[in-house]
């Protein structure tokens, strides 16, 4: 089955990995390049960036069989250094997103909501009880903002 055939909708959803790096940055960039706000934004910027959370393994694809159902890409930053970043003052370099407290929501696209929730929980399984900081492109317009979850239940049971 090719990944353009469709997959029966009863397949469970699951988080991945790939074990290439080159096809895992091809993979998220044939994925990405055709869903908003990524499609729009500059071609080096977003192959750097794709590329920095392949390399660093601050990535997951959700997929169903094998057809791939959406890319979720962070960072690992201190918390001076991802407010900054969610503010708008600049995006930190590579070495400043590999083991910070702070897991930061940098890509996020999914076709589904199945692999929306896959996604989420499978980020929240790797790094429980961290503060998770992340800003919201909107595909339609409105201004983009900045938000912050704390996720106390994680850090009081783990």
């Amino acid at each position: 089955m090719t990944s353009r055939q469709k997959q029966p909708e009863t397949d469970p959803v699951e988080s991945c990995r790939l074990d290439n790096e080159h096809m895992a940055l091809g993979t998220a960039c044939r994925l990405l390049a055709h869903t908003q706000p990524y499609a729009g934004l500059e071609f080096g910027e977003f192959v750097r960036t794709i590329s920095g959370q392949i390399r660093r393994g601050h990535y997951l694809f959700a997929r169903r069989g094998t057809m791939m159902l959406g890319y979720f890409g962070w960072a690992l930053c201190e918390e001076s250094v991802a407010q900054r970043w969610v503010n708008g003052q600049g995006a930190p370099s590579s070495e400043a997103c590999v083991d910070g407290p702070v897991f930061v929501v940098v890509t996020f696209a999914a076709r589904e909501r199945a692999a929306t929730r896959c996604l989420i929980r499978a980020g929240r399984r790797l790094y429980p009880g961290r503060t998770t900081m992340f800003h919201r492109l909107y595909t339609d317009g409105r201004t983009a903002r900045a938000g912050r979850v704390v996720d106390r239940h994680l850090r009081q049971s783990g």
